[in-house]
């Protein structure tokens, strides 16, 4: 395992420890289930680690030319509409 501390200080945007747990998450009316809503449910999260900064566009760039990461919107050929709410 890689340790994400030591290469968050290489890219210079380090990380933090989000510490894991339970919480509740969802809604008891879906309204865009496609975009992954889902029902009102307990969830338990293991510990991540978080960039403290956004991610810019040529970071994530670098990412995915240098791992090859495809993703979701090109592995589900998924798109995204703005929905008028009148």
């Amino acid at each position: 395992m890689y340790n994400e501390h030591a290469l968050s200080l290489l890219r210079g945007n380090p990380m933090v420890e989000v510490k894991g747990g339970t919480f509740f998450m969802g809604t008891l009316t879906p309204y865009l289930p496609q975009d992954g809503e889902g029902l009102f449910r307990e969830t338990t999260l293991s510990q991540y680690y978080l960039d403290k900064q956004e991610v810019s566009n040529a970071e994530f760039e670098a990412f995915v030319l240098a791992t090859g990461y495809t993703t979701e919107v090109n592995r589900n050929k998924m798109r995204f509409y703005r929905l008028s709410t009148g």
